[in-house]
């Protein structure tokens, strides 16, 4: 999910649709791409350039572009700081640059000639196009991976112009995710044996949330209700959404619910998606629809660089790493276990949803030390929501406060903030 900041101005665009009118505005295209058919992760790059062949050939149409390739670069790469050296200085081609990311993160910086200087973080799903003639240079991120479609109109442009400006000299290389900066580790990691994540703005981008997952539920709701709406499991969130409906505040955006056919339910599911309801009946029945979702391959999980490298150091550590979500276990499985950046089920000891409590209420944070069996203090817990740290410490849990790219403004109050999990 691409980030994009504007250090003169000490301003940071997260919304896709916004980043996409202010490159253009620059005269750089930036747009999201979806594959035509589902594609394993680690795909061979017949089968990457297949899955995206009608936005390929659409772009070579505009462009005049006459090949593509697909570029993998690891931290294993050799030679790899000689050919970074080539890109993180000023420089311009004599072609567009374009990239379209499959996996990792990029960060390119671009000196327009009018305008601030801006630093746009892409990632899997972004794709950039860079004009020939635009000045810029570009850097990895901390994790040193990216795999990434090219197109060139012509490979011999691609020799790079150099300005010799100095200009990134004073731009430091600062992913909003990983980054070459090592943050000063935060010493709470040493004193607790157990971790739990939230996961909206923690581990996962807001906006993959609620620019992908709920619209997804919500336009599937209706024929999954269809198909499906009679089995027992799904009769059973029927009937705590029914339960929901009767203590629902009045309203006149509130649905009615008439009838007892299943899809008669499909206004009151779809208004609580719209509302962000907590409701647990709503939660157990995303989680069958996003099931469903990604066993076809139309969905694949986003989570922030650096919460994958983080999860292996502290399983490494000897660490328990759990997961507290508003969204049922069912989904909170499904999300780690079919990630950009492949399966990470394997790292988590066990998850927890709202059948153990509302997470604002400290009596929920008494329960799951209890399940985990370890004292609170042991116990850290991080999220981007104060009312769930205050429930948290008031029942002796470690907080910690993650104020991640495109959370909604909050004051973090008391509590330690961290930015990123290489921080910890």
């Amino acid at each position: 999910m691409a980030v994009l900041n504007i250090p003169a101005e000490n301003r940071q665009i997260t919304n896709p649709e916004d980043i996409r009118t202010y490159l253009d505005d620059l005269g750089i295209r930036f747009e999201r791409w979806q594959p035509a058919q589902p594609l394993a992760a680690g795909a061979d790059a017949e089968t990457v350039l297949a899955a995206y062949a009608s936005a390929i050939d659409t772009l070579k149409a505009e462009g005049g572009y006459v090949t593509a390739d697909v570029i993998d670069v690891t931290a294993e790469t050799p030679n790899l700081d000689a050919m970074l050296s080539k890109f993180n200085r000023e420089h311009w081609h004599d072609e567009d640059e374009v990239r379209f990311i499959l996996e990792g993160h990029g960060l390119f910086h671009i000196n327009p000639n009018q305008g601030p200087v801006v630093a746009i973080e892409v990632g899997p799903g972004d794709l950039l196009c860079v004009p020939q003639g635009t000045q810029h240079w570009f850097d990895l991120c901390r994790d040193r991976r990216i795999r990434a479609i090219r197109l060139f109109q012509d490979p011999a442009g691609w020799s790079p112009h150099y300005t010799d400006s100095g200009k990134e000299q004073a731009f430091t290389p600062l992913c909003f995710g990983p980054t070459f900066v090592t943050a000063k580790p935060i010493s709470l990691i040493e004193e607790v044996d157990a971790i739990v994540l939230d996961i909206e703005g923690t581990t996962t981008p807001v906006e993959f949330v609620f620019g992908v997952l709920f619209p997804f539920a919500s336009y599937r709701v209706a024929t999954f209700l269809q198909q499906k709406g009679h089995e027992p499991e799904v009769q059973a969130d029927l009937a705590l959404l029914r339960q929901a409906y009767a203590t629902e505040p009045s309203s006149p955006e509130l649905p009615s619910w008439e009838g007892d056919n299943p899809t008669s339910a499909v206004p009151f599911i779809r208004y609580l998606i719209r509302i962000d309801r907590k409701s647990t009946g709503l939660k157990s029945l995303q989680g069958k629809l996003w099931n469903q979702g990604y066993a076809e391959g139309a969905l694949q999980s986003q989570l922030f660089a650096d919460v994958k490298p983080a999860l292996e150091r502290w399983h490494q550590a000897g660490k328990q790493l759990y997961i507290y979500s508003s969204g049922s276990i069912q989904a909170q499985k499904l999300l780690f276990g079919h990630a950009e950046v492949g399966d990470l089920t394997p790292l988590l000891s066990g998850y927890f949803d709202t059948t153990t409590g509302p997470k604002k209420e400290t009596q929920s944070y008494q329960k799951i030390a209890a399940a985990i069996g370890l004292v609170a203090t042991k116990i850290l817990f991080i999220s981007d929501v104060t009312a769930e740290l205050k429930a948290a410490q008031a029942a002796g849990f470690q907080t910690l406060f993650s104020q991640r790219p495109g959370n909604p403004p909050q004051d973090p109050e008391d509590f330690t903030v961290i930015k990123c999990f290489d921080e910890i």
